[in-house]
C-alpha cells in the first residue's frame, strides 16, 4: 500500500484485484479498472438509447390518439349531416323534380358519404394480420397482438434473455410501424375533411343557383 499527502487532502491507494480504493479525509470511493469502467459507459449508453427508442415510440402512440380524437369527432358531425339531409323533406323534393337541383343533391350526399367512410377507415384500429403477429411473435414483445401467441413460461425465458440492443431493434420495428398507421390516418383524415367540404361547398352552389332561377 502507498500513501501520499497533497494539499486537499490524505489519499490512501491501495490496489485490490483490479480496483483502486481512494480514502480522502475519511470518505472511501471505489474507482474501476480501465476495461471496467469502459463496460459501464456501453451500458449507459444503451439505457440512454432505449430510453430515447421509448419516447419517441410514446410519440408515435400521441399521434395516433390525436387523429383517432380527430376523425371521430369528423365522423359525428358528418354523419349527423347525412341523417339531416336524408331526413329533410326540402331535399327529397329536389330529388323528385330532377334536372339541376336533383344532380346536386346526389353529390352532395356521395361525398358526404365518401368523408363518413374516410372517416371510419382513420378510426378503425390497425391490428394487423394474426398470421404475421404469430410468425413475428418470437423476436417481438412489444405490440399485444405478437404477445398474445407466446405462454407465460416463453414470455418470462425472452424477456429474460432480451438484452439493450435487442430491444432497441424490437422498438425499431414497433416504432416504423407505428409511424405508417399514423401517417395513413392522417391521410384518411385530410381526405375526409376535403370531402366534407367541397360537399358543403356543393351544397351553397346548389342554393345559390336555385335561388338565382
Amino acid at each position: 500500500m502507498r500513501a501520499a499527502n497533497r494539499a486537499d487532502g490524505n489519499i490512501v491507494l491501495d490496489v485490490l484485484g483490479g480496483n483502486i480504493v481512494l480514502v480522502w479525509l475519511g470518505t472511501v470511493a471505489l474507482t474501476t479498472s480501465p476495461r471496467k469502467r469502459r463496460s459501464a459507459n456501453v451500458d449507459h449508453v444503451a439505457d440512454d438509447r432505449c430510453e430515447f427508442a421509448w419516447r419517441v415510440h410514446g410519440l408515435q402512440e400521441a399521434w395516433i390518439a390525436r387523429v383517432d380524437v380527430k376523425a371521430s369527432i369528423l365522423l359525428a358531425v358528418e354523419s349527423g349531416l347525412l341523417l339531416g339531409a336524408i331526413s329533410t323533406q326540402d331535399w327529397i323534393s329536389r330529388m323528385s323534380v330532377g334536372g339541376l337541383a336533383s344532380a346536386v343533391v346526389l353529390v352532395v350526399l356521395a361525398l358526404i358519404i365518401l368523408a363518413i367512410l374516410s372517416a371510419g377507415a382513420a378510426v378503425m384500429p390497425a391490428v394487423g394480420q394474426v398470421r404475421v403477429h404469430k410468425a413475428e411473435a418470437a423476436d417481438n414483445l412489444v405490440y399485444f397482438g405478437h404477445l398474445r401467441h407466446l405462454t407465460n413460461g416463453q414470455l418470462a425465458e425472452r424477456v429474460q434473455a432480451v438484452g439493450q440492443a435487442a430491444q432497441v431493434e424490437m422498438l425499431s420495428r414497433q416504432i416504423i410501424r407505428l409511424s405508417r398507421i399514423a401517417w395513413w390516418k392522417n391521410r384518411l383524415l385530410r381526405i375526409s375533411l376535403v370531402l366534407l367540404v367541397a360537399a358543403i361547398a356543393a351544397s351553397a352552389a346548389g342554393e345559390l343557383v336555385r335561388l338565382w332561377y
